[in-house]
């Protein structure tokens, strides 16, 4: 006759590592499930950011005496020297790129480019952000034109 005893120890060893299996393939879907979760919110907020800091700029724009007025302080903001309209300044201004005026949080920074013509100016917002050692950038690109013709 034949001892099961061993063949039990066996199935209950294998029933472990199956189990054991299934538990770690489960975490690291967890796991990589919150990391796109973070990845989505903080893209989602740098796309805010990134639209705001447009729309300060078409604020500034309405609000100027001038086109004139308005495409002079935004000629210089160009790529390699890049601008921010601060987000912690009232009334609001436009700055040179630096952490002091351009970080929105300790994971944000915000900043445009423009490339400006006698009636129009292409503006391009770009929204940084950090992921573990990886540095992400949402750009928008928008075109403001000389609407008022002044």
């Amino acid at each position: 006759m034949f001892n099961n005893r061993g063949q039990t120890l066996v199935e209950a060893l294998l029933a472990t590592a199956v189990a054991i299996t299934v538990i770690v393939a489960l975490v690291g879907v967890g796991i990589n499930s919150m990391r796109v979760a973070n990845y989505s919110k903080n893209q989602a907020e740098a796309t805010k950011l990134a639209r705001e800091q447009l729309e300060l700029l078409r604020n500034l724009r309405d609000t100027s005496a001038s086109w004139s007025n308005f495409s002079t302080s935004v000629v210089g903001c160009v790529t390699g020297s890049p601008c921010c309209v601060s987000f912690n300044t009232n009334p609001r201004a436009i700055y040179s790129y630096d952490t002091a005026n351009c970080q929105y949080s300790n994971i944000f920074n915000v900043s445009f480019t423009s490339v400006t013509t006698a009636d129009k100016a292409v503006i391009t917002a770009i929204a940084a952000f950090t992921e573990g050692s990886l540095t992400r950038n949402v750009t928008l690109v928008e075109t403001f034109t000389n609407w008022r013709g002044t």
